[in-house]
């Protein structure tokens, strides 16, 4: 008799639960001859869904249209975050194939996103939640509309024969399997084909806390702040902006407002607005002052790029929403709020058409950048410049309510030439540890005395602060032609004053000795190793004698 070897390998793979997700078209909306929608997936299960692979399949009235063309929209609408709090929508739109149009059905292919390791994945994979239409597949355009009298009908495909909508998840741990997610394709109202109708849907997502908000439209049941956001803090106001906050209890389209709401919530119509939806107003232009305006758009995506002035050339700054932090927009989107400035009293313009990005315009992708980022992953981005530019271009609005994350320097932009001499950096509701990241650029970094904080950091390099400070003092890379000592400022001061210093090479034993008017020492601010470079020290002489 033989003996018989038997070997049973038992693979380390966890084993999950199931996984399902509602699969929804929001945004529906049609401009001349073109027809625009949103694909949004949310998963309903106890497991996350790490988007793998996907077909979206949606039947439409094909007969409404001439040669019928779908394209993607931009990375804007693609609104994804990994594991790592990272934004993935660039890598997820590069690996959406362009969508065909077979017969009356609209096939859209998402392919696997590249990853090698564990980090790789925790960095570059989708992670989907079951936070309500905050994860966004793209916005698509299908183009020919040839009878603006009839209706879209998208419809998923769920099931037949040929293609149909399905969605993989992959284990988030190796060997990261894939396996289907099951899909819950819940088909959206039948939208009008007319660019002109006389009222719209709408579906607006608002986070817990304070948000920039706005109305596009005229409500049916009436204007008042708790008839559009039922759901807000009711100890809070809402507040617009005339050269200050005021609380106003009735809203006007075209303004934007600071409004606070008790968690996160997706408002839409048919739920939390009327069903029939919101009433088209006139596209009037905006009143604004010489200043920041605080405003908000219509029932369309208006792209900034086409934003004009009475008289003309007024505006003074790049367009802002909020997001975590202040940023550049190239879309005033529906139900939000948005900081412009001008230079003189005038009329806004919106567009009445989809154009053009133009972030990547005012933000050059050589220049030198500072990534902070805090315990939260909340992040804002600061950058250093070499070129001439009008730097007041890049005047951020006026500071958020209390307590909001808001990074910025400590004359209010975003960007800054670090090598004229040593900046300040201002950051409010900012929960630590701090990571400060810089590319592009090196610069040294310390906080306003130099004891807790005094480094230099090169690019590619990050250091993590875990002290609570609220400003930082930063510098170019550029090393100064010679020792010098600058007259303190304010001089006289009570009970501060700043006092800066270069040092031409590196000093084993920089000293840096206060004396009073008699020749008598009274403090060595500074005794230690210093490299080259600019320094700046804050001494508070409240517990100093005078003299």
């Amino acid at each position: 008799m033989k003996n018989l070897l038997m070997i049973i390998v038992i693979l380390n793979t966890a084993i999950y639960g199931q996984v399902s997700a509602d699969l929804t078209i929001e945004n529906q909306q049609a401009v001349g001859t073109d027809f625009f929608f949103d694909i949004y997936l949310t998963r309903t299960a106890i497991e996350d869904v790490y988007l793998g692979t996907a077909d979206f399949v949606l039947t439409f009235n094909s007969a409404a249209f001439t040669s019928p063309v779908v394209s993607r929209e931009p990375v804007t609408y693609w609104n994804l975050t990994s594991t790592n709090l990272l934004d993935v929508g660039l890598i997820y739109r590069l690996a959406t194939a362009p969508a065909v149009i077979t017969g009356n059905e609209l096939i859209i292919n998402l392919s696997q996103v590249a990853f090698g390791d564990q980090q790789e994945f925790d960095d570059n994979i989708a992670k989907i939640n079951n936070t309500p239409a905050t994860h966004r597949i793209g916005r698509y355009r299908v183009s020919g509309i040839s009878n603006p009298s009839g209706y879209m009908n998208l419809q998923w495909k769920a099931t037949g024969s040929g293609v149909t909508t399905q969605v993989f998840t992959l284990a988030p741990q190796l060997p990261w399997l894939s396996s289907p997610v099951t899909i819950n394709a819940i088909n959206p109202p039948n939208a009008p084909l007319n660019s002109n109708p006389t009222a719209f849907q709408l579906s607006v997502s608002y986070t817990n806390g304070w948000n920039m908000a706005s109305v596009p439209g005229q409500n049916p049941d009436g204007m008042g702040v708790n008839i559009w956001w039922a759901y807000r803090d009711p100890l809070a106001n809402v507040f617009v902006y005339a050269g200050g906050y005021q609380a106003i209890s009735e809203t006007t389209p075209g303004t934007g407002y600071w409004m606070k709401h008790s968690g996160d919530r997706t408002y839409n119509t048919g739920d939390e607005w009327p069903a029939g939806g919101i009433n088209i107003v006139p596209h009037n232009s905006i009143n604004a002052n010489a200043g920041w305006n605080l405003i908000g758009g219509y029932e369309y995506n208006a792209a900034v790029s086409g934003i004009t002035t009475t008289p003309s050339g007024l505006q003074s700054s790049a367009v802002y929403g909020y997001s975590g932090g202040y940023q550049v927009v190239d879309y005033l989107i529906p139900g939000h709020g948005y900081w412009i400035k001008l230079s003189a009293p005038g009329l806004i313009n919106l567009p009445v058409s989809l154009e053009k990005n133009y972030s990547d315009d005012i933000i050059k992708k050589d220049w030198g950048k500072i990534i902070l980022t805090d315990a939260l992953g909340k992040c804002f981005i600061l950058y250093s410049i070499k070129e001439n530019a009008n730097l007041d271009y890049y005047e951020l609005p006026p500071l958020p309510p209390a307590g909001m994350f808001d990074i910025r320097y400590g004359n209010g932009r975003f960007v800054e030439d670090l090598n004229s001499g040593i900046k300040s950096i201002e950051m409010n509701g900012v929960t630590y540890p701090l990571t400060v990241r810089v590319e592009n650029t090196e610069l040294r970094i310390q906080d306003e005395t130099g004891k807790i904080l005094n480094s230099l950091i090169k690019s590619g390099e990050e250091i993590t602060i875990s002290s609570s400070l609220t400003k930082l003092l930063v510098s170019g890379e550029i090393m100064p032609d010679k020792y010098s000592l600058e007259q303190n400022y304010p001089n006289p001061f009570n009970p501060s004053t700043k006092i800066e210093f270069s040092l031409l090479e590196d000093v084993n034993n920089a000293a840096l000795t206060i004396y009073n008017a008699l020749g008598q020492k009274v403090l060595e601010l500074v005794n230690s190793k210093l490299e080259a470079g600019r320094y700046s020290y804050v001494w508070n002489a409240g517990d100093a004698a005078t003299g």
